[in-house]
């Protein structure tokens, strides 16, 4: 799909301020999924589980196998043996039962020169490898050597397999409607000819936008293969058009956009719970969580004048060992896509209004998380200081400290140390010793009897009347500061105020509550706990659904 150039603005919503979007485009142009699939069909294999089914992949996958190289397609009967392993399908009508036909291999030229056809088709299967990495699915560009697996082939165009009068006028993408994925054998259809030849890409932006929508036809209609059918969400990888504003598999329920349901009697669709149920859930050691994403600025209710900048906060969840690849600011024109911190974009003379943003973050894993916000643009009005969650929200050399970017005014270590470990002098951290109970020091040696930072179940086992402090899954002694003394604390730690006391905490913490205290806690550390308690939870909330 063709962007619309435009500076930075969020004009283009209201078509406004000098800046006027183009014209709504039609279902026709724009490429049409809405009758792109057929009836359940029998397979010849005669295999329904009544519970999650299992592939023949590794781990029990169901194995997706994306066909960017053509084959000759075999026309087979209505309700036919439909089968991947020898590319027989009931779905094309230009030609007799019986008779093959040969899909033509994906052809990148239209890409170029952005992209070669190796990095077009990566671009391609990273999308689907994303969008599907919740799930119990193995996604590969290598037919597999034996086994079940679904076949999504990509290229050609629509009218060489499909007469308009069942759909293929602008018809882009066409597979069964496998109701409880009864088969893993089905083949399915991205006619990427026509859906590039709809809107013919100009720019290397239009180039990046015009894959994205290949991908989604293939996530769509692999889709339609395990069950699924259409929801009027444009952010749903089910929407019957494909639109460069998709997300994934919204884990949310949505209208079903042809009425009553063909799988069920319900009207409505979870399109990730209904996956997660027919396929299962990705298996456990692939999965490492998801990012949390916080909108900084402007945050829900806020009132921002025409000139102002979006901050979003992304972090990796806890035990994560991915790392955030992108953070994308939806429903702008052009889009807007962060590929490094501070994630912050400048948006100037945008009219009066109330809009909702949604930002979306990808990690290496090919996880995604998304949030959104409703602000308020008003001429006079001035943005409040955007604050901070971790240091990566703060402009290098800058660390977050009690929800503020500072500068750093003493020697230690950039990004800082891990709860479990301390910034040593040469601005490097080291894990945290406690072979005799005490806690690594900036010299390299140790404090007896449980210093600061030393690993602990109850406050009897810290020095110095210290308490024992718990910050996630660690526990660690900690003690009293002086806020204003530049070494109230060991290197790595901060003087923090918790429930009315300063106390040393790690500075990457977001918050820390006492155990194992020699008298009950206040009633204002229980506050504090509560009150970050309830920011976690509103970092992960579910996806928003669009209006």
């Amino acid at each position: 799909m063709r962007r619309f150039s435009c500076v930075l603005t969020l004009a283009a919503l209201v078509g406004t301020a000098g800046c006027t979007p183009p014209p709504t485009s039609t279902t026709a142009t724009r490429g049409s999924l809405e009758h792109d699939f057929f009836l359940p069909a029998r397979t010849g294999i005669d295999k329904s589980e009544q519970a999650i089914t299992l592939g023949d992949g590794p781990n029990g996958e169901q194995v997706l196998f994306v066909n960017f190289d053509g084959a000759s397609i075999l026309r087979v009967g209505n309700n036919g043996t439909e089968n991947a392993a020898n590319d027989s399908s009931w779905i094309p009508d230009t030609y007799s039962i019986g008779q093959s036909k040969v899909f033509a291999a994906f052809d990148a030229s239209p890409y170029g020169p952005t992209y070669t056809k190796a990095t077009a088709e990566a671009n391609i299967l990273g999308h689907v490898k994303t969008w599907y990495a919740d799930f119990n699915v193995s996604v590969v560009s290598t037919r597999p050597t034996s086994g079940r697996y679904t076949e999504l082939m990509v290229g050609d165009k629509t009218s060489d397999f499909l007469q308009s009068s069942s759909g293929g006028g602008g018809t882009v993408g066409v597979a069964t409607l496998d109701c409880n994925n009864a088969s893993q054998v089905n083949v399915g259809f991205d006619f990427a000819v026509t859906l590039v030849a709809l809107q013919p890409p100009q720019t290397a932006a239009d180039r990046t936008d015009a894959l994205l929508l290949v991908a989604q036809t293939v996530a769509h209609e692999a889709g339609h293969t395990f069950g699924l059918e259409h929801v009027n969400d444009e952010q749903d990888i089910m929407n019957p058009s494909v639109s460069t504003n998709v997300v994934g598999f919204l884990d949310s329920a949505h209208a079903l956009s042809q009425g009553s349901a063909s799988c069920g009697s319900g009207s409505t669709q979870n399109s990730h719970g209904r996956l997660l149920s027919n396929l299962g859930p990705a298996p456990s050691g692939t999965s490492t969580g998801k990012p949390i994403v916080t909108f900084l600025a402007p945050k829900n209710g806020d009132i921002v004048p025409p000139d102002f900048t979006v901050a979003i906060s992304v972090s990796e969840s806890g035990g994560s060992t991915a790392t955030i690849t992108q953070v994308e600011i939806l429903n702008t024109s052009p889009k807007t896509i962060l590929t490094s911190p501070p994630y912050q974009a400048p948006f100037g003379s945008t009219p009066p209004g109330t809009f909702t943003l949604t930002a979306v973050a990808t990690d290496s894993a090919g996880k995604q998380t998304s949030a959104d916000t409703t602000f308020t643009v008003s001429a006079g009005a001035t943005q409040a200081p955007i604050g901070c969650i971790v240091s990566a929200d703060c402009a290098s050399p800058m660390l977050c400290e009690a929800g503020t970017c500072v500068t750093q005014t003493k020697p230690g270590c950039d990004p800082v140390c891990a709860s479990d470990e301390v910034c040593q002098s040469d601005g490097t951290c080291s894990p945290l010793t406690s072979s005799d109970g005490g806690a690594a020091t900036d010299d390299g040696g140790t404090t007896s009897g449980g210093g600061v930072g030393a690993a602990c179940t109850d406050s009897s086992q810290c020095a110095n009347d210290g308490v024992c402090a718990q910050n996630g899954s660690k526990q660690f002694c900690t003690n009293v500061c002086d806020p204003g003394a530049a070494t109230a604390c060991p290197s790595g730690y901060a003087c923090t105020s918790v429930g009315g006391t300063d106390y040393c905490t790690p500075k990457k913490a977001s918050g820390c509550s006492f155990v194992g205290w020699r008298q009950p806690p206040s009633p204002a550390s229980f506050v504090l706990l509560g009150a970050a308690l309830l920011l976690l939870a509103s970092r992960r909330r579910s996806r928003p659904s669009a209006t």
